[in-house]
């Protein structure tokens, strides 16, 4: 928005998504007066359709949906280049860092809490071009460190390619050299021609005066002077005054011992320059052994030496280019870290700020349903708000879930479970699915198939659910068999049980059966096999990664046209009935008091959250127990010491101290040991349990919390009896629409496929003008299409005008 408040001009329009219809003309309102064009659809699917017929410059995604949710469509939307830019900001009633984390996760660019704020939803539809911008730069950063890794590499390689090129050049000078004093001790004859031809200085020197007797014309020539400039002369007079010391070592050693190796000394040169050179020396001795004169060679090696000088430079350079772009990384990697443990805090925190106020909410929507003075109105609201706020913690749920798989910590946990109950009820649930489809689903289960195995049960099940679903979804006809067999592997003592879930579906060509399991991959599909359905590209990625961490594996067989067959093995560890999980709980119905004669029990609520603290003070004295309130963990402490309470409610994250360090406090007072002490937290990570019993708690209790959760923990650890009543099961009313293919069938063929392309483009707009039009031809017609329109009911709409123009060709 600009600084005068109004929107910005734009070519297109935003489309909003979201399954309440009363939040889609919120949004929808508040973005028209702004000067916005707006789209509104109640579904995933609709919204998808309608994205491709004319795409949106953005999208306002609810997160949790019916049939395909806000991340489904976001995932499907970065799968598809023609739509992976567009911006989503996704909506919800909580902001949960962990359902930003599972939507940035998705692919959206922001997040909007609900209730929306006017203002803030201007702002950020405004400012997601500057977060794109955001997004773009960090993709050019890096690239740049990518390439700085690679120009690391490249340097790396050019050093270790000079050092090999040295290496072997010195090695080959080395082997000249011996093979030219082999070549000197060979024959006098072979010395002599060698002496007069070859290009390398050779003298003879004295030992006795160190004066040069003879020299080759190299010599000479090098030095840019006459034979006779040099015969006769003291043999210090051709090295240059900056290596006479070393010149004068290196004749001394040839007096002593007859030989010199390896010298490398400067000439003189006639215009006072240096030549380098390396000097190798041979005696001539007499009779007695005496040293006469020597055999001198001096070789060139101004341009290796060079070499070595450039290549010492080079190498210095090169080190210095390491050692810049090792500093570079190795801050790049610290800063990536410091952003993963940023990120970590923030989503702990956030987890907590969530999930506490949603426990007040579900908390006292639940005692509000209890009051039998409330109107149907009133009580239909309050189970809406309790079905909000249970789909908000499913989602909250999800979001900690796919953080983990992100962040690496997904952990099978095995654990003894009923696998017959699993599949008896994974099989009811998928049979009513099929049957919408007018498919049908046929269990073959072995006689010998185990009923208690030790395993994963989420994972299990959600490869199974996966597996079913895919299957229902891509056949449009026909049976789905889901058959399970087991046989027992003798090395171990375990059993290996056998899925096998085969469909007549639409099939998988055999050129991309190797792409199917990997992450968000979208096959493409024959036009007359092509049911419609999109997913994520996720579920069977997930999939195989959930076989193969239980130590299983997975294969898949299919033809187009034909279907597909899905076939994996686990081995599991066989489990017992008497090992299954047990679990007080207490009488039926809503707990309403305390079983008469049981005295009286005083209970302490530490929690600095005030209205978790009255909501569960006022669900404990209801029933009949005494309580008090600490709002921090120093006041916990205290009251403890003074009062003696039976139970304590310790939150974990209070100010001043915390659960933690109060529950170790209590525990070393006296009484202190016996108390029975509840852990209160927002957090669901298995290593902060494992904190809070090594703290002192004795159970756990996560936020938000059911009524029958509080009851039954306590009835657990302090052996309590409940009074209760029976809480009636009321069901929901479903308002239905008139509307069928028939009544369609009447409108005129334009106006329907008018109405077709209007709900399709949810043009809502539109849809009203028809809306008129039908009316004064068919108003019973015009009803209905108003009440699927006022509802956001535009899928069965799509479906009538669809089916109606169907007939009609």
């Amino acid at each position: 928005m600009n600084e005068a408040g109004t929107a910005p001009a734009l070519p297109e329009d935003i489309l909003i998504v979201d399954d309440i219809s009363p939040n889609l003309k919120l949004l929808r309102d508040i973005l028209k007066e702004a000067g916005y064009r707006v789209r509104s659809a109640d579904n995933g699917e609709l919204a998808l359709r309608s994205i491709q017929a004319r795409a949106p410059v953005l999208i306002l995604l609810d997160v949790r949906m019916p049939g395909m949710n806000g991340l489904e469509v976001c995932n499907h939307l970065q799968a598809d280049p023609a739509t992976r830019e567009i911006p989503v900001i996704f909506i919800s009633a909580l902001n949960s860092p962990e359902d930003k984390t599972h939507g940035f996760a998705a692919g959206g660019v922001d997040y909007i809490s609900k209730p929306f704020d006017k203002s803030e939803v201007l702002a950020r539809v405004h400012i997601h071009i500057m977060l794109r911008q955001t997004q773009l730069m960090q993709k050019q950063q890096a690239e740049h460190l990518r390439e700085e890794i690679r120009q690391r590499l490249q340097a790396e390689a050019a050093l270790q390619v000079a050092h090999d090129e040295l290496e072997s050049r010195v090695t080959a000078r080395t082997r000249e050299l011996k093979e030219t004093n082999i070549a000197l001790q060979a024959s006098e004859q072979r010395y002599t021609d060698l002496y007069n031809n070859s290009p390398d200085m050779y003298a003879s020197v004295e030992a006795a005066t160190a004066n040069i007797l003879q020299c080759n014309q190299t010599l000479a020539d090098k030095l840019d002077i006459t034979k006779a400039e040099i015969i006769d002369r003291p043999i210090f007079d051709i090295y240059h005054p900056d290596c006479m010391p070393a010149a004068q070592s290196a004749f001394h050693s040839f007096v002593e011992t007859g030989e010199v190796h390896g010298a490398e000394l400067q000439l003189k040169c006639k215009d006072g320059s240096k030549l380098e050179v390396e000097l190798n020396v041979s005696a001539v001795h007499d009779q007695a052994g005496k040293v006469l004169y020597s055999r001198s060679c001096w070789i060139d090696i101004s341009k290796r030496k060079q070499a070595e000088q450039e290549l010492t430079q080079y190498r210095h350079h090169l080190e210095e280019l390491v050692a810049e772009r090792t500093a570079a990384l190795e801050n790049a990697k610290e800063a990536a870290e410091a952003a993963n443990h940023a990120k970590t805090l923030f989503l702990a925190n956030m987890s907590h700020e969530l999930r506490t106020p949603l426990n007040a909410i579900l908390g006292f929507s639940q005692l509000l349903q209890a009051d039998k003075t409330l109107s149907d109105k009133a009580r239909s609201n309050l189970e809406i708000i309790n079905r909000s706020g249970n789909h908000l913690l499913v989602l909250i749920n999800d979001v900690l879930d796919m953080s983990k798989i992100e962040a690496g910590q997904v952990m099978v946990d095995k654990e003894n479970i009923e696998l017959g109950g699993l599949i008896r009820d994974l099989s009811d649930m998928m049979k009513v699915r099929a049957k919408a489809k007018g498919l049908q689903l046929l269990l073959a289960q072995d006689v010998g198939f185990p009923c208690y195995v030790q395993a994963d049960e989420s994972k299990l099940r959600q490869i199974f659910i996966n597996l079913l679903g895919n299957a229902i979804k891509f056949t449009r006809q026909g049976v789905i068999h889901f058959r399970l067999a087991c046989h027992s592997m003798a090395q171990n003592g375990h059993v290996e049980i056998q899925c096998e879930v085969q469909d007549s579906g639409i099939g998988i060509a055999a050129e991309h059966l190797d792409r199917i399991f990997l992450p968000f991959e979208q096959l493409p599909l024959d036009p007359a096999l092509d049911t419609g359905q999109k997913g994520t590209g996720l579920g069977l990625a997930l999939t195989k990664q959930y076989i193969e961490m239980m130590g299983g594996q997975i294969t898949l067989e299919s033809q187009p046209g034909k279907g597909s067959c899905f076939r994996f093995q686990l081995p599991l560890a066989k489990g017992k009935a008497s090992t299954l999980a047990t679990h007080v709980e207490p009488e039926p119905g809503r707990v309403v008091s305390l079983t008469p004669g049981q005295g009286e029990y005083r209970i302490l609520i530490a929690e600095d959250h005030p209205d978790s603290a009255l909501l569960l003070q006022q669900r404990l004295e209801g029933v009949g127990f005494s309580t008090k309130i600490a709002v921090n963990g120093r006041e916990a402490v205290d009251l403890f010491r003074d009062w003696q309470p039976h139970f304590i409610w310790m939150d974990m994250r209070m100010p001043l101290l915390d659960g933690y360090a109060a529950t170790a406090r209590i525990r070393k007072l006296p009484g202190g040991d016996s108390v029975k002490i509840a852990a209160l937290t927002a957090s669901t990570f298995k290593q902060q349990e494992a904190e809070i019993f090594a703290a002192g708690c004795d159970e756990v209790l996560h936020k938000p919390y059911l009524e029958r959760e509080i009851f039954t923990l306590m009835q657990r650890q302090l052996d309590l009896h409940y009074q209760s009543i029976a809480v009636p099961d009321e069901t929901s009313k479903v308002v239905f629409s008139d509307l069928n293919v028939e009544s369609l069938s009447h409108l005129p063929k334009s106006i329907c496929n008018d109405l077709h392309e209007a709900v399709l483009d949810l043009d809502d707009e539109h849809i009203i003008q028809l809306v008129a039009q039908i009316r004064q031809l068919e108003p019973a017609t015009a009803d209905a299409v108003q009440t699927l329109s006022d509802g956001y009911r535009y899928e069965e709409l799509l479906m009538l005008c669809e089916h109606s123009l169907k007939e009609r060709k």
